[in-house]
C-alpha cells in the first residue's frame, strides 16, 4: 500500500473541471467521489484545512494508484473495480474522509458539434477547409462519464478528414449564457476536412473500436442563419452571434462568414471574420442588423439591445 503525505499551508483545492460532490468530513476534509477512466490519470479533487499534515490512501492500489506530483495529488486508473479513497491524519492516523471511488474501462465514445447541441450525433457535415471542434462523450458500463478519458481513447479517420490541434480549430461556444460556467462535458478533439465526400473518425480504446461519427463533407449548406447567444440583450454587454446550417438534413460544421453591423455605432464587432463573433454592446438601445457575408450567401438577423 502505497501513501504519500504533505503539508498544506494553505487552502488547498483541486479540480477536474466537473462540479465535484462535496460532503462534510471530520476536521472540515472533504474528498469528492469520481469516477475514472481505467489507463486515466486526474488530480484528486478534495479539500483540506489550514496546517493539516494527512495521507491519501487507496484501498487497492492495484486498481487505483495514488501520486503526489509538484501541484498536488492524483489519481491512476489501473484496473476495473472499486476502491475507497482515504484521508487519514499523518501523525495519528485518524480518519478525515473517505471516497468511493470507481474505476471503469471506456466501453462507449459518442461525438457532438457544440452549435448543434449537447445531444451525440451519429453523423454530422461538413464544408471543405474547415477545422472544427468534436465534443467527445465517453462512458463505462454505469454509462457516466468518464474523467481522463483523452488519456485512453485514440481515433482514426478515413476520407477526406485528418487530426488538427483544438487551438488551430475554429472557436465556436454554441447556445450558451456568456458569465455562466459552461455545462458541456466530455473533452474536445478536432478535425480539418480537406475534400467532398464521405469521411469517419473512428474512436478506439485497447484496439478496439467503440464509437465513430459519419462526416457528409459537401460543397455548400443547403440552409444557413445565425444564432445569439441572447435577444434581446442588454446595453454594455459582451454578445455572441455564430453561423449554423443543415446540410442533407444534418448539421453543418464550417461554416465561415465575414460579420457586419448596421448601424455599427450600436456595438463593436470585435473581430469580423469566423464562424462565431464576439460583439460588445454600447450605452445606446436600438435594434441591429448583423449580416454575416458566406463565399455563397449572405444571411442577416436582427438583435434587439435594450437598455435603462
Amino acid at each position: 500500500m502505497r501513501t504519500v503525505s504533505i503539508l498544506i499551508p494553505i487552502f488547498a483545492t483541486a479540480c477536474l473541471g466537473t462540479t465535484p460532490d462535496f460532503g462534510p468530513a471530520p476536521d472540515g476534509f472533504s474528498i469528492s467521489s469520481k469516477n475514472v477512466a481505467r489507463g486515466a490519470t486526474i488530480p484528486i479533487v478534495h479539500h483540506a484545512p489550514d496546517g493539516l499534515v494527512y495521507d491519501l490512501i487507496s484501498s487497492d492500489p492495484n486498481i487505483l494508484r495514488v501520486e503526489q506530483t509538484t501541484s498536488g495529488f492524483q489519481m491512476v486508473g489501473v484496473a476495473a473495480g472499486t476502491v475507497t479513497l482515504k484521508a487519514v491524519r499523518t501523525d495519528d492516523n485518524v480518519l478525515l474522509a473517505n471516497a468511493r471511488i470507481l474505476v471503469e474501462p471506456i466501453t462507449s465514445v459518442e461525438f457532438a458539434f457544440d452549435p448543434a447541441g449537447d445531444d451525440p450525433l451519429s453523423s454530422l457535415a461538413a464544408l471543405p477547409g474547415a477545422r472544427e471542434k468534436l465534443r467527445v462523450h465517453t462512458a463505462g458500463p454505469t454509462l457516466e462519464e468518464l474523467p481522463g478519458s483523452q488519456d485512453v481513447v485514440t481515433f482514426a479517420y478515413t476520407g477526406g478528414i485528418a487530426a488538427t490541434s483544438t487551438a488551430s480549430a475554429e472557436t465556436r461556444i454554441g447556445r450558451f449564457d456568456l458569465f455562466q460556467p459552461s455545462t458541456h462535458t466530455g473533452y474536445e478533439t478536432a478535425i480539418q476536412i480537406d475534400s467532398v465526400g464521405p469521411a469517419r473518425i473512428a474512436a478506439f480504446v485497447d484496439g478496439v473500436e467503440v464509437g465513430a461519427l459519419q462526416i457528409v463533407v459537401v460543397a455548400a449548406p443547403d440552409t444557413a442563419s445565425l444564432v445569439f447567444g441572447n435577444n434581446p440583450t442588454p446595453t454594455s454587454y459582451f454578445e455572441v452571434v455564430g453561423l449554423v446550417g443543415t446540410a442533407n438534413g444534418l448539421p453543418v460544421a464550417g461554416l465561415i462568414g465575414d460579420f457586419t453591423a448596421d448601424p455599427p455605432n450600436l456595438l463593436q464587432i470585435t473581430d469580423p471574420r469566423g464562424g462565431e463573433v464576439l460583439m460588445q454592446t454600447g450605452s445606446k438601445s436600438g435594434v441591429v442588423t448583423i449580416t454575416a457575408t458566406l463565399a455563397d450567401r449572405v444571411v442577416t438577423a436582427s438583435l434587439q439591445i435594450t437598455g435603462p
